[in-house]
């Protein structure tokens, strides 16, 4: 099939490659007529793989609903996406939608090339997940004029789900004030271009400052490299630091991230530190492997699965024309889940 690659496909290679009649792939991209759930999947996989752009006559399907929706996630592989697309696949299978999903790697190009993938196949819609913080193209080429919204992103004149970022890691520092810490590392990302990520430095500089405390830039460590493998590459940044410093310096630590806080974790565990004994971890996300680390995570909740629901609430009512999309934006509380990694200083 290597040599698909190298043609523009048509609505027949499609069905040879799926094994279906044309009229299955048809009325699987159209919407028009009922088929399997299974098949219609494969069909749009393989859509999606190969780059399959309908034809001009093929277009005209696009009058028509087709109940496929486009998710577009920065990273698939992030337990943390993963959650908030099990909340918008709950949503769009008891509406008898189904989902396509493209994943981006925090990549502004590729962010758009998803979407004009998605947008051949027809979609009724998109739900956009992630913070790249650059200015929106997708009105650009929206020219369908189908609905979006975000989650996770706030993007001005469209709608929104997500949590306030500064003030969620404000109350991981105030956490760790209430045990007594005065020291407080914190791990994270740099020149990521990701705007929530920025609220949360912002929020572990604001909550020191809240409580009193000085910012030490020593024993805030940031990395533009925890993008590509945030449990190694934070290992290797606490790891290092220990080497040179010791942890004389803080008696507790938040990771900007679960995975980062599980690196640090580590990191602490190998050079002979005890969590929460001698510092105390706090991570941010509440992914659903932070029950079972050990020790098992402290960590600021995000309501995933529900910010997956409510998105694709906010789009299927679109959709349906139920009500004009609100352009608001959808903040959600957080809160912090006590475990055993952190304790009293």
């Amino acid at each position: 099939m290597e040599n698909e690659t190298k043609k523009q496909l048509n609505i027949k290679d499609l069905a040879r490659l799926a094994g279906v009649s044309t009229s299955t792939v048809s009325n699987a991209l159209s919407g028009r007529r009922h088929v399997k759930p299974a098949t219609k999947q494969k069909i749009l996989e393989l859509a999606q793989q190969y780059h399959y752009q309908p034809s001009v006559m093929a277009r005209g399907l696009c009058r028509q609903k087709t109940k496929i929706i486009g998710v577009i996630t920065a990273d698939l592989y992030n337990p943390y996406y993963t959650e908030v697309i099990k909340g918008i696949d709950a949503q769009a299978k008891q509406l008898g939608y189904t989902i396509v999903i493209g994943s981006t790697n925090y990549d502004d190009y590729q962010e758009m090339e998803e979407f004009r993938k998605l947008n051949a196949l027809c979609v009724d819609g998109f739900i956009i997940i992630g913070s790249q913080n650059t200015h929106f193209r997708f009105s650009e080429i929206n020219s369908r004029k189908v609905p979006l919204v975000f989650v996770d992103r706030e993007v001005k004149n469209h709608p929104s789900v997500l949590i306030d970022n500064k003030a969620a890691m404000m109350k991981a520092v105030d956490y760790l004030c209430s045990l007594r810490h005065k020291k407080i590392a914190y791990v994270g990302y740099q020149g990521t271009n990701i705007i929530n990520l920025e609220k949360r430095l912002e929020g572990y500089k604001a909550g020191l400052k809240k409580n009193g405390l000085a910012f030490n830039s020593k024993i805030c460590l940031l990395s533009n490299a925890l993008l590509s493998n945030e449990f190694n590459v934070a290992y290797g940044m606490l790891d290092t630091y220990l080497k040179n410093n010791g942890c004389a310096s803080f008696s507790a630590l938040i990771g900007e991230a679960d995975i980062i806080a599980f690196g640090c974790m580590r990191a602490l565990q190998d050079n002979h530190v005890k969590v929460p004994g001698q510092v105390s971890v706090v991570g941010f996300d509440n992914i659903h492997s932070s029950k079972f680390s050990n020790p098992r995570l402290t960590t600021v909740n995000q309501p995933k699965k529900k910010m997956g629901k409510i998105g694709a609430k906010m789009l299927f009512s679109a959709i349906e024309g139920h009500r004009k999309i609100n352009t608001n934006s959808v903040y959600l509380k957080t809160v912090i889940v006590e475990r055993e990694s952190a304790g009293l200083a």
